[in-house]
């Protein structure tokens, strides 16, 4: 039977030291709980949901599991230091927490910025932050409605556009995802939902 996302949190929070799991594990589901569209918490759910879907034969560590639980802890939308308040609230949480555990946490949140990494383990991260965009097309539309609904002092053809213009840096790049297993099962998708995005078609 698959781990709850509770016992998921508490092993990896354990194992690097971290006391008081069920608190903080709370405390951080709370966040992602207050009234948010898009970045909510099924936005980590879904998250574990590509690691077994993609990637099951990777045994990941702790600190990248911790690492999607804590990478959209504080969202504001718009707001250009998101990650790293999600860094400053998992800090604040790291009693007892071993220094290089936080530094590697750290690492995985700071690459959700930029989507880029060198660093494998960051790259599935990077993959599965990106893995929405090759949805089927109803609920990539609906993401897209979600998305719009945090962003909602945009106009709707304005904000699609903002959308389209922010994701063709991904299309420019040799490819969307780093790592094999997504870019085998996800590349094309993904290309199609962007192309259906510039187009208009998302309704």
């Amino acid at each position: 039977m698959p781990l709850s996302l509770a016992e998921r949190f508490e092993i990896a929070w354990t194992s690097i030291g971290g006391t008081n799991s069920k608190r903080i594990f709370n405390l951080v589901k709370a966040n992602y709980d207050q009234g948010r569209y898009y970045h909510n918490w099924q936005h980590i759910t879904n998250f574990f949901d590509y690691k077994e879907a993609f990637i099951p034969h990777i045994e990941s560590s702790a600190e990248f599991d911790l690492a999607i639980f804590f990478h959209d802890v504080v969202y504001v939308p718009g707001a250009e230091d998101n990650e790293m308040k999600s860094i400053d609230f998992f800090v604040d949480c790291c009693q007892n927490v071993n220094t290089q555990s936080i530094e590697r946490v750290k690492q995985f949140i700071v690459a959700t910025i930029t989507h880029t990494s060198d660093d494998q383990e960051i790259q599935y991260m990077v993959d599965m932050d990106l893995a929405g965009l090759a949805a089927d097309v109803p609920i990539f539309d609906q993401t897209v409605r979600d998305l719009h609904k945090e962003f909602s002092m945009y106009a709707w053809d304005e904000f699609v556009q903002g959308q389209y213009q922010y994701l063709l840096r991904f299309v420019e790049r040799e490819s969307i995802y780093f790592t094999d297993e997504f870019r085998n099962a996800l590349e094309d998708k993904a290309l199609k939902n962007i192309e259906r995005l510039g187009r208009g078609d998302v309704e």
